[in-house]
């Protein structure tokens, strides 16, 4: 136990000379740093009677270190000093789960360098595999590690996805001419360690390894991208005063300069930011000329992808190193986390909505616009998926591909480049090909796109139930209804035989498998896009005349929206019993809420779209049809394939823990949506605006597709 005179030195001292400057390390340090020397020194005996299981180098580095550990005088021998400060020591809060706070001094260790010695720091991260009793710790405050019983055998649960909130990870600062299987080793020897312990270490020059080839190539790509659209916006400007002047000139009304301007070149209609920019911001009543755009769906979106975003703010606030982990956990069990967990029906809504703007598409034409079913139409109809959906995320599989190595640093950034940066290097052909969720399940390229194989899958098999709808309405109807109960059925069986969990934040349910096996699959999914085929198919045969509603009194319709929010909140979480989070498992609950809560949920949206579109919505359609949503509708494609990884390297950058609050969440929350929202403004002109410009033109004579359907595919995961 330090005497207390040492921390009152170091707490209300002022005395100039404690800092300074050409010293090389303070006055109270000198009186500080004995005692840690102390600490050191006792461990030189233990280590040094077992170098003979390390490398030679690693052995005379080592022998180093305690000979220069009791000298910091000298900047240069004081190497061995700093290496010690920048190794992790034992924090505050265990008993708390701090397991995150144990990362040690991360930039002061790989900037250690002895000419003297000629030798470099050399940074690793020691997590231990400790299972964690989640019933003793978060019932009695206790957890167990002492016996071999705790020793992880079989990680396939929480902790396998929260690693760094429920598993100790040690930064140890060591020579350069030391290997992690030196470390191993002298650990293992040495202080007779019996859990399981990986380690991964990196050196300055592993952290900030010079730009690859391929890294210059693609960040030359996107200069010529910025430089090609700054040119056509400042040609596409320069044309607009032009015609601005000639119509002063003419004696004509300046206000109509737009519509005397010649016909703009096709590139100017793509890639021209002034252009494209004024269609992205513009407000209105309508979308479309026919009055055929639903305004209720902006909002709808929107919502949906903000629900998305805090969901992931949340869940992946949890992945990163916490200072308070139980804290974390107790929060995770109560009923009120559920707002956070269950942020993945944002994606049955958006499920929802893409087979309603598919099937509402198809039968708001009329007969004679393109409504035969050739080989000339799907090719165009599967083109245009292709354009829409391919070049936004292939510019973000490019970036995962190529840079994020150099994007950042830290502890556990070797997560993001092996997982984000490693998958796309090897699978970007099967994410691009939109199947990646039956060829790789577990190595993903943009983890968060799996929603576009299921919505891409889906989407190929839509012209089958368009004919058999146009042939024999009641048997199309009827196939719709077959299509959603067989998902429905395989979802409740898969859950039934492989105990899988239904809420995932389920502690103690097998996560992995929860998500291999239901959770991103087009077979245990796909009930939600096709009860929003049904409701696509009616709402345009009651809009546009072949079918008209039953006239109720407006009471009853509010009454059914009414209902159907009370049942969306009920979902959310008065089904979220204890039952499906408690350590026993009850396989009818978790079977039957994975069968049945996601379709339920998406009938109930379903039919607050249909009340709204029907002139019943009242302030509900007032409020999801307001121009600020329709504009950021806009961009929620984008803000959907960016923000995942950006909230993944802001999280395992950090050199410091966390401190789990609801407060922070949300801060995290808004910074990260703002963010989102200014990179998918350039991505949106970059990579969404000028596909869309260059299919209208290609296919200008005929265009089956309308122009409601693009925005179809602005959803989030």
């Amino acid at each position: 136990m330090w005497p207390n005179w040492i921390f009152f030195l170091l707490f209300t001292s002022t005395n100039s000379d404690l800092i300074e400057p050409s010293r090389a390390i303070p006055i109270w340090a000198e009186t500080l740093f004995p005692y840690f020397q102390n600490y050191l020194l006792q461990l030189e005996r233990p280590i040094q009677e077992n170098l003979q299981f390390v490398s030679e180098k690693c052995a005379i580095q080592i022998g180093w270190f305690f000979q220069d550990l009791t000298n910091f005088t000298d900047d240069d021998e004081m190497w061995a000093l700093k290496m010690a400060d920048a190794s992790t020591k034992i924090p505050s809060g265990i008993m708390n789960l701090n397991v995150g706070d144990w990362m040690g001094s991360f930039d002061e260790c790989l900037e250690i360098k002895s000419v003297k010695r000629e030798l470099k720091g050399n940074y690793c991260l020691a997590t231990l595999y400790i299972d964690i009793d989640f019933q003793e710790l978060l019932s009695r405050d206790f957890f167990t590690t002492s016996s071999d019983s705790n020793v992880t055998s079989n990680t396939d649960n929480f902790q396998q996805n929260h690693p760094t909130v429920s598993y100790p990870s040690l930064g140890i600062c060591i020579p350069d001419g030391c290997t992690k299987e030196d470390l191993a080793d002298l650990v293992k020897n040495a202080f007779n360690f019996s859990f399981p312990i990986e380690y991964k270490c990196q050196t300055y020059e592993d952290t900030y390894p010079p730009l690859t080839i391929e890294a210059w190539i693609v960040i030359s790509f996107f200069i010529f991208i910025a430089v090609f659209m700054i040119s056509i916006t400042a040609y596409d400007i320069q044309g607009y005063f032009y015609q601005k002047e000639r119509n002063v000139e003419d004696g004509n009304d300046c206000e109509n300069t737009a519509k005397t301007r010649p016909e703009k070149h096709i590139l100017v209609k793509a890639f021209s930011m002034y252009t494209n920019g004024k269609k992205l911001f513009r407000s209105g009543k309508s979308e479309s000329p026919d009055h055929s755009y639903i305004d209720c769906l902006a909002g709808i979106k929107v919502l949906s992808m903000l629900w998305v975003l805090i969901g992931h703010t949340f869940s992946l606030t949890l992945s990163g190193p916490l200072a308070n982990g139980r804290d974390a956990l107790n929060y995770i069990v109560k009923t009120e986390s559920l707002f956070f967990a269950n942020a993945v029906f944002a994606v049955d809504t958006f499920l929802m909505v893409s087979g309603l703007l598919v099937f509402y598409g198809f039968f708001k034409v009329k007969e004679s616009e393109d409504s035969n079913i050739t080989f000339g139409w799907l090719g165009k109809f599967y083109l245009h998926r292709h354009l829409r959906l391919t070049p936004a995320f292939a510019a973000v599989a490019l970036v995962s591909a190529t840079l994020l190595q150099p994007m950042g640093s830290g502890p556990h950034w070797n997560f993001i480049t092996d997982n984000f940066q490693g998958f796309c290097r090897t699978n970007w052909w099967s994410s691009l090909i939109y199947f990646q969720n039956y060829i790789d399940v577990s190595h993903w390229c943009v983890g968060q796109t799996w929603y576009l194989n299921i919505d891409y899958q889906l989407y190929l098999l839509a012209p089958l139930f368009r004919w058999a709808l146009m042939g024999k309405p009641i048997i199309g109807v009827l196939l719709l209804l077959v299509a959603t109960s067989v998902p429905m059925v395989i979802s409740f069986y898969v859950t039934w035989i492989h105990q899988l969990p239904a809420i995932v934040t389920n502690l103690y349910g097998n996560i992995t498998n929860f998500h291999n096996l239901y959770y991103l699959t087009t077979h245990t999914r796909a009930a939600p896009w096709f009860i929003g085929a049904i409701y696509g198919y009616y709402i345009a045969q009651i809009k546009f005349g072949a079918k008209k509603i039953i006239r109720l009194p407006k009471i009853y319709w509010w009454i059914s929206c009414g209902l159907s929010l009370t049942m969306l909140c009920g979902v959310t979480f008065t089904f979220g019993s204890k039952s499906l989070t408690d350590a026993e498992y009850h396989k009818w609950h978790n079977a039957l809420f994975n069968s049945l809560a996601r379709p339920t949920w998406a009938v109930c949206v379903g039919w607050i779209c249909f009340c709204c579109v029907n002139g019943y919505g009242g302030i509900i359609n007032c409020f999801l049809s307001l121009n600020i949503f329709k504009i950021l509708n806009r961009f929620t494609y984008s803000i959907y394939l960016l923000h995942v990884t950006m909230i993944y390297m802001i999280t395992f950058s950090a050199k410091k823990a966390g401190y789990f609050t609801l407060f922070n969440v949300f801060y995290s929350f808004w910074g990260i949506t703002m963010i989102s929202f200014i990179l998918s403004i350039f991505w949106v002109l970059a990579f969404e605006s000028p596909p869309i410009a260059l299919e209208k033109f290609i296919f200008a004579s005929r265009s089956n597709t309308s122009k409601e359907e693009p925005a179809a595919t602005s959803k989030a995961d």
